[in-house]
Order: C-alpha cells, then structure tokens, then sequence
C-alpha cells in the first residue's frame, strides 16, 4: 500500500490478506471520516474498495449488513467477507471492514422519486423481515445513563460564563427548550413494553443512503442489529430521515414495505427521544471539555442546539 504511514498500510494489509484480496499495486487515499473512525479509497487495478476502521462496537453492525446481504436484501453495501466468513478484521481493538466502492449521487443531493421510496421501502421491509437468532443487539445508551448525562450538561452548560457565542446559543437553546427536555427525560424513565425484535440498519438517515444506478443503497451499517422496528420506522415520520416524509411518501415507502407501516406511538416517541437527546447530550459534553480544538468544540456546540430545536 503506497503513500501510508506503516501502522496504517499494515492495518489495511491485515484486512486485505484476511479477505485473500491481491494487494499487488494497490493505493490508498485517505478520506474525511466519521468520529472515532478513518476511512479509505484503496484502489487495486480498476477495481476500488472503501475500507474503515471503526470502533469495536461497530463488529456487530457489519455482520447484521453481510447476514442481510446473503438473505438476498436489495440495496445493502455489505462488507467483503473474510476467508473465515466474518465482516471485520479485528485491528488494535477496532473493526477494520472492506466493501466494494460504489458510485452515485448522495441522497442529500438528490430529489426523490416515487420508484427511490418504493425501493428503500422495499429494502426495509426485507431487513426486518429476517430471522433475528445470532444477531447482535443495536448498540444505544442506557436510558437512565442518559438521562443523567442531560442532567449534568444543563447544571454545567447554565454554569459556565465562559465558551463565546456558540456556548451562549446553546445555553439560550437549553433554557428556551427546558419543558421539551423535561419532557424527554421522563420519556426516557418511563418503562417500557416488551417489543418484537427485528433486523434493524439502526441508523437510517439520507446521508446513508446513496442512489447507486438509481436505486437507494443503506450504507453506515455500524449500528445495525435487533431492536423494535420503530428504530428505523422513527426516521420514516416528519423529518427524521433528513427530508420531509409526508403522506405520499409514505405510501410509496408502504407499498414497497409490503405491509401497513404503523408503528406503535409509545415506542416511536421513545425511539426519537432517545435519538435526539443522545445528538443533545453528546456534542454538549465536547463543547464542554475545553479541548484545544476551538473549531471542533463550536460545532459540537451548533450541533447539539440544532438537536435542541428538533427535539421541540
């Protein structure tokens, strides 16, 4: 592997005998990746692979893509299995996957049609049709946890006089949005129902979905598993997935589902609060550490304001 640091290159050596791949001219180029991740283009000849290495927890979201991918599940960017069979390489504690590169237009830069949501709801609907024996659950947050986490960043965020504007619009977001937040700490606290476990992506957003031959690909299946259905079903209602999903759209998403959508209400509100009070609470506590990265700790603190006004 060319124009790599050593421990990067036997990184990317490592997954690559593993998957008995010819590393004979390969290159890599290092791309902007995810927090706690780094990511590559390696091309070998005219074929191209997106290689990642992500947090350990990630192992589990990577063999949920390639069960889903061997059940026949259309639109999936499943890893390249490994001579063994497994998703990942272990790599210094981290999960190093390589799936074959894609081309195409990002949904976020795309319109949506009526044949991209009947497709994307066909997707889905396969995915929580399988069989959930052996897969791993969808890594979330202990409700409690989190709840106590809000509790420590409102005190901090209201206490601190220092941090400029971007600190000051969070703490004007935290005090405008103080009933919603009440609110979402007592839906965290509330027991829940017992629910059916489906195969879930567990992360469903349109920045994971890239229109590929102009038909809707999931990509980032790191959070992947069993959970409720309503973990993915959540992003499908308002603006959850990243553009407005009104009436028609979700009729176009039900028809490929094959089945009625209707999701049980208690569990969606879980399911969003859980989502936004964790886009809330993790980009605070950055802002808040007083590392020596200005920028990086302003846009932790745009983002957690922008999830304070989504979550109302």
């Amino acid at each position: 592997m060319r124009h790599l640091p050593p421990p990067v290159r036997d990184a990317l050596a490592a997954g690559w005998a593993a998957r008995g791949l010819d590393q004979d001219g390969a290159a890599a180029v290092e791309l902007a990746g995810s927090p706690g991740s780094r990511r590559w283009r390696v091309t070998v000849g005219d074929t191209a692979y997106a290689v990642e290495l992500g947090p350990p927890d990630s192992a589990g979201g990577l063999a949920t893509a390639l069960a889903a991918a061997a059940a026949g599940v259309p639109g999936v960017a499943a890893p390249v299995p490994t001579v063994d069979g497994t998703a990942h390489v272990a790599v210094a504690g981290r999960a190093l996957s390589v799936v074959p590169w894609l081309d195409g237009v990002p949904a976020p830069e795309a319109r949506l049609g009526r044949a991209h949501w009947v497709a994307l709801g066909e997707t889905l609907g396969r995915l929580h049709a399988l069989p959930v024996d052996g897969l791993p659950p969808v890594p979330q947050p202990d409700p409690a946890a989190l709840a106590a986490r809000l509790e420590a960043v409102r005190r901090r965020v209201v206490a601190t006089r220092t941090g400029g504007a971007a600190l000051g619009a969070l703490r004007d977001g935290l005090r405008e949005h103080r009933r919603a937040l009440d609110r979402a700490t007592r839906v965290l606290l509330t027991p829940r129902a017992d629910r059916p476990l489906v195969a879930c992506h567990g992360d469903l957003h349109l920045r994971h979905v890239l229109l590929a031959d102009d038909r809707p690909v999931l990509l980032g299946w790191w959070r992947a598993g069993a959970a409720a259905r309503e973990r993915d079903l959540e992003r499908l209602t308002g603006d959850g997935l990243g553009v407005h999903v009104g009436s028609e759209e979700e009729a176009w998403l039900t028809r490929g589902y094959g089945r009625v959508l209707a999701p049980d209400p208690d569990e969606l509100a879980w399911q969003r609060t859980l989502r936004l009070v964790e886009a809330v609470v993790g980009p605070a506590e950055v802002a808040l550490a007083g590392a020596p990265d200005l920028g990086a700790r302003l846009a932790a603190a745009g983002d957690a304001t922008a999830a304070l006004a989504a979550l109302g």
